[in-house]
């Protein structure tokens, strides 16, 4: 029951925050509301844990508003050691629903409970990849004990065969008695005798060089292995981590389905270039890092599998189509000849990839196997425009940009098989416009493009009400590239200052910066990802 000393404890030091990270509204507040829903916590996990980052993929994903629980409120709706929840302590807070995760041997058991009906709404388990514990000092310890036990049973060998030696030397030193009678003999016996302490010398000599020498051997190789295997851990560990957050992802999009009937995109990534580098970075602006190619990039797209990437390989010589995985593993496409080969993608099936190829004549959009050297065929024709930036709707139409005579650059669209182009965005008469950089929405419903006003905008045209909208106004905002829910999508934006990857909820254009790297550009957001474990 709540008396004044808990209602006191609620509205002061208990009192429950929006957790609103860092969001950015140009336009003010949603328009839509937004469940608030309370998360308790999961686990002990220092820094970014489970509870800390399904709260956070709830938040950017702008259809949930998760309410933050100080540690006491926590321990009093849900008693430690206890299956037991007190909803009627959520009241000040007005959630209307309730997240609880517990472990289990295999990841999390997680429970959406309804506050205002005070029952457990659904439940499921999720598999999570565990971390395991940094084994560095485990194995530097487990190497040096090896060593030691080899280097002291060594040592004992040496002393024992340097007590033998003295004791020879010792003999040695001793007069040999040599009788008159049997000279001759005595003295063939003691040369016999002498010969056979010089003979054991000999080897306990050359054992002692081969045990030193097996001694150094153990020690370089302990000082060149402990390197490798602690970088080994260190890779499988980091490689862990990544495959658990992704699966957390995946936890907090299935939440976001719950209470709203629509999949978050956590469990996505985004790549992009940064001084000519491809990098990737995970939906939350973690684990952003370099994914090692060849040659400067240009133009990434991802695989609809999110587990490869295709894009311009540039150098002196010009540029190729290339494909890389996440571990670094590139090939070039042999059909594409280094010269003039930009802004691929691969079509809707992951088999095959589309790319603008010039020569000596207009740019053409030309299609070719993802897997094989089968000859690429044109799919515009060899038209006497120029034909770029392909984007494929989710039933296989394309866009795509092209400058017609009299004209700026517009968005065409036509059959992916081929066929005539039409306009896809009207096209203003007596207005100078320039529209580039398509991205079609997952969903099919809608389109988005940048715009050139002086400096370029960020543009998007619901295609069932034929409706424009811009979508940006501060600054220079580029390339758009919808998530796979068809409504937040990643933009090269300067509102910071300098050019870095935004993103960006279309329906209440609310920002969030994504990236920190100097010079971020040409994103593309990723299909889900399902984690490798």
């Amino acid at each position: 029951m709540l008396n004044s000393h808990n209602i006191l404890f609620f509205l002061g030091t208990a009192t429950l925050v929006p957790a609103l990270l860092s969001g950015q509204r140009t336009r003010g507040e949603p328009v839509e509301t937004r469940p608030l829903v309370a998360i308790l916590p999961i686990d002990s996990t220092r820094g970014d844990s489970a509870r800390t980052i399904i709260q956070r993929d709830l938040d950017y994903g702008d259809r949930v508003l998760p309410v933050y629980l100080d540690p006491g409120l926590a321990s009093s709706v849900a008693p430690r050691g206890s299956d037991i929840i007190n909803y009627s302590f959520l009241a000040p807070t007005r959630a209307t629903s309730l997240i609880r995760a517990v472990p289990i041997p295999a990841g999390y058991r997680v429970g959406l409970h309804d506050v205002g009906l005070g029952y457990l709404r659904q439940s499921a388990d999720f598999r999570v990849p565990r971390v395991p514990v940094r084994r560095s000092a485990l194995v530097r310890d487990s190497l040096a004990r090896d060593f030691f036990t080899r280097d002291s049973t060594a040592r004992l060998v040496l002393w024992r065969d340097s007590l033998l030696v003295d004791s020879l030397a010792r003999e040695a030193a001793k007069p040999v008695r040599i009788s008159r009678l049997h000279r001759k003999r005595d003295r063939l016996r003691a040369d016999s005798v002498a010969a056979v302490r010089a003979a054991i010398r000999r080897q306990i000599q050359a054992r002692d060089s081969l045990i030193r020498l097996i001694v150094r051997r153990d020690s370089i190789r302990n000082d060149s292995v402990l390197p490798v295997l602690v970088r080994r851990d260190s890779l499988l560990r980091d490689s862990l981590i990544i495959e658990n957050r992704l699966a957390i992802h995946g936890i907090a999009d299935e939440i976001e389905r719950w209470l709203t009937g629509t999949r978050g995109t956590a469990q996505t990534r985004i790549a992009y270039v940064a001084a000519g580098k491809l990098r990737v970075v995970d939906s939350d602006g973690a684990n952003d890092h370099i994914v090692r190619t060849p040659g400067a990039v240009l133009s990434p797209s991802w695989h609809p599998s999110g587990r490869k990437i295709v894009y311009a390989d540039f150098n002196d010589d010009g540029t190729q189509i290339a494909q890389v995985d996440l571990h670094g593993n590139w090939q070039l496409l042999s059909q594409s000849r280094r010269g003039f080969n930009i802004t691929p993608v691969y079509t809707p099936d992951g088999r095959s990839i589309v790319w603008s190829r010039g020569g000596d004549y207009f740019a053409d959009l030309v299609v070719a196997s993802a897997t094989d050297s089968s000859p690429a065929r044109s799919l515009t024709g060899g038209s006497e425009f120029e034909n770029t930036s392909p984007a494929f709707s989710p039933d296989g139409r394309l866009a795509f940009v092209s400058p017609r005579p009299g004209l700026t650059p517009q968005i065409y669209s036509m059959f992916a098989e081929g066929g005539a182009a039409r306009p896809l965005i009207p096209i203003p008469s007596g207005i100078r416009s320039y529209r580039t950089s398509p991205s079609w929405a997952p969903t099919g419903d809608a389109i988005a493009y940048q715009q050139q006003e002086g400096d370029f905008q960020v543009y998007m045209m619901n295609l069932l009400t034929r409706s424009l909208r811009r979508l940006t106004t501060y600054r220079e905002n580029e390339d758009p590239s919808f998530a796979p829910d068809g409504r937040h999508m990643s933009i090269t934006s300067t509102r910071g200052g300098l050019r870095q990857i935004w993103v960006l909820d279309s329906r209440t254009e609310r920002f969030r910066q994504l990236t920190t790297t100097p010079d971020g550009r040409l994103s593309d957001w990723s299909p889900i990802t399902r984690p490798l474990f």
